[in-house]
């Protein structure tokens, strides 16, 4: 964590003799739906590093890793597998592994979560040395950015939608984590908070504060419902 705001640091010190205007332009907003087509390349700048900001795509990232990581390194903003919503891409000096080639460019992949399931985004990546035109590449949700600001409740799509929801089902959280718990372990971090957080809510504690206080994200919640809910159905039916 503290070389992830160390380096977030680092990549927003301003350019000397660079002019504001032009040190505003360091963000650039993209849809997610055209950086994982692989319509925005991300440029990783020695010195600076490049940030993927997912925070207002409504989706976590579960799961990422490069194809070569010799040449960058890979951080989060938390343990990934508790769901992380920024990525920090760091250029270093070269290494050398062992039958794997280095190559001039890579891909970044990500698995993204939502509470309409889950998706893989994969991201072009390659390096320079030069000045950079942005180094944090903000990823919007693929309607137009500000449609969701002007649209009424009634309008919002789904996904906003059930991110409003603030209970569930704990019978389908507990299935989800169960399912999810034969691949992660018992001792992983992610399964003792969701369980902790199953054991406060069934004795009376508010849903959504309790997820807070456990640093658990909802979205991650809404997920292991929605995939809890499936495996409780279909135990239903083959019992009947």
């Amino acid at each position: 964590m503290k070389s992830f705001l160390a380096s977030a640091v680092v990549a927003a010190i301003a350019i000397p003799g660079l002019p504001l205007a032009a040190q505003a332009s360091l963000v650039k907003e993209a849809s997610l739906e055209s950086v994982c087509r692989g319509d925005v390349p991300l440029v990783v700048h020695s010195g600076m590093g490049a940030t993927v900001d997912f925070t207002q795509t409504g989706k976590v990232v579960q799961r990422a890793w490069l194809g070569d990581p010799s040449q960058i390194t890979l951080d989060a903003d938390r343990p990934i597998e508790e769901g992380s919503r920024v990525l920090f891409l760091r250029r270093i000096n070269g290494l050398n592994f062992d039958g794997l080639p280095s190559t001039a460019s890579t891909v970044l992949t990500t698995v993204l979560i939502s509470t309409s399931g889950s998706e893989v985004c994969q991201i072009p990546v390659s390096y320079s040395s030069s000045l950079p035109s942005y180094t944090s590449l903000k990823l919007m949700p693929s309607e137009e950015p500000n449609s969701r600001a002007i649209a009424s409740e009634e309008d919002d799509d789904p996904v906003a939608r059930r991110l409003r929801i603030s209970s569930v089902n704990l019978d389908g959280v507990e299935a989800g984590i169960n399912a999810n718990a034969r691949s992660l372990g018992e001792d992983n971090p992610v399964v003792i908070r969701v369980r902790a957080f199953i054991a406060r809510a069934r004795n009376g504690a508010e849903q959504k504060s309790t997820a807070q206080e456990l640093e658990i994200q909802w979205p991650l919640i809404l997920e292991l419902a929605r995939q809890g809910e499936k495996t409780v159905s279909y135990t239903e039916t083959v019992s009947l």
